[in-house]
């Protein structure tokens, strides 16, 4: 199965319909601390299959991704962006070292590496992690694909920040990181200029208008920002399953693929808005830009027959699939756990679409139907 099949059966589950007062972090410390070796599972549904997972799966996409020598597991950056800088430090028997960093206008990563003398566990390596830069600002944190890898004496990760409080574009960015406190490293990372697009007409389907309020381009990551009507339930909304990112009309993201911690659908001027990140990179700046909404919905629930019947169909194709509770949702609802899913993309893509399409009515949920396409012309670069 490659990348792309993973990105988008995870970008399908990651997103669908987790409820927005839903406190995620501690979910995913807790995830991401459980185990000192991958042990990853997929708890895997389609944009049909209503409700969240463990947000852990999320990082799951990691796996697939080659690992270099620098340790990078990000699908928005390559080697040769990065700008490599090996500073170490060793407080008692722990060795942290700065690998490398990057910056561009939506985000600043840092890749460090730690090591020490005796086994290191992921459950007692909590990195508590802080960036400022040369004028004392203070960057938050932008969620990643930043799984752990870890071996038993080294830990390999990733750090992400929001970098868009950078006002102007600066030639380079003068950072401070402090990792646990004890480590502090100073360095400074050249900044890599974004192009925003803005003040874009609005888009009617269905009789709701959609727009395309701002967007950022950038190499690493392209972050947008929309807002829509809805009929008059607040639920309804559109998940992150149902975003589509195309670069000259070539699809090249399936709903968000990293997460910024206020970008859940929220209230502005009387509709639904919300920002999605989308981790992917380029080589060179795309003449259009096209962010396409597949529908609106409300939140699903589906019931342990729906499930038991997607995962009979599954198992005619040699798929196991258990039903468990969504624990995410309020009221009962079910979904699918595909602990071993097959390396045969089409195999695996014929077979859910058949469960899917077999497994009976949601036992509640509504829907309506785009698409609305938001397009906006790309500038050429100066």
């Amino acid at each position: 199965m490659n990348e792309n099949t993973l990105h988008r059966i995870l970008d399908d589950i990651g997103k669908q319909n987790i409820p927005q007062d839903v406190d995620i972090y501690p979910a995913i410390e807790a995830r991401l601390t459980a185990h000192s070796k991958w042990r990853f599972s997929w708890r895997v549904m389609s944009s049909r299959l209503a409700a969240s997972v463990l947000i852990g799966v999320l990082f799951l996409a990691t796996t697939v991704y080659a690992v270099t020598q620098l340790n990078m597991n990000d699908p928005g950056l390559q080697e040769n962006m990065v700008t490599v800088l090996g500073l170490s430090q060793t407080v008692d028997d722990m060795t942290v070292t700065l690998d490398w960093a990057y910056a561009d206008a939506n985000r600043i990563v840092v890749g460090y590496s730690v090591r020490g003398d005796e086994e290191i566990s992921s459950e007692d390596w909590r990195p508590h992690l802080r960036l400022t830069d040369s004028t004392g600002r203070q960057y938050q944190p932008v969620l990643g694909f930043g799984a752990n890898w870890l071996t038993s004496q080294k830990l390999t990760s990733g750090a992400y920040f929001d970098a868009l409080p950078i006002e102007n574009t600066p030639e380079s960015l003068d950072l401070r990181l402090s990792i646990q406190a004890a480590f502090v490293f100073d360095f400074t990372v050249p900044f890599v200029a974004g192009v925003r697009l803005e003040g874009l007409p609005p888009v009617e389907v269905a009789g709701l208008q959609a727009s395309l309020e701002w967007a950022i381009i950038a190499p690493s990551m392209t972050r947008t920002y929309i807002c829509y009507e809805v009929p008059d339930d607040p639920l309804w909304a559109v998940s992150g399953a149902n975003v589509e990112l195309s670069f000259d009309d070539i699809p090249v993201a399936h709903g968000g693929t990293a997460h910024h911690p206020m970008g859940g659908p929220r209230l502005q001027d009387g509709r639904q808005c919300q920002e999605d990140l989308f981790l992917t990179t380029y080589n060179e700046r795309p003449q259009t830009l096209t962010l396409t909404i597949i529908s609106l919905h409300t939140p699903h629930r589906y019931s342990q027959e729906n499930m038991h019947r997607a995962a009979e169909i599954l198992g005619t194709y040699g798929i196991e699939a258990d039903v468990i509770l969504n624990e995410a949702q309020e009221e009962e609802s079910y979904m699918l756990n595909i602990p071993n899913p097959p390396l045969d993309e089409d195999l695996f893509d014929k077979a859910w679409e058949e469960a899917m399409a077999n497994m009976g009515e949601p036992l509640s949920g509504e829907r309506i139907n785009g698409p609305w396409q938001l397009q906006a012309e790309v500038p050429k670069e100066r």
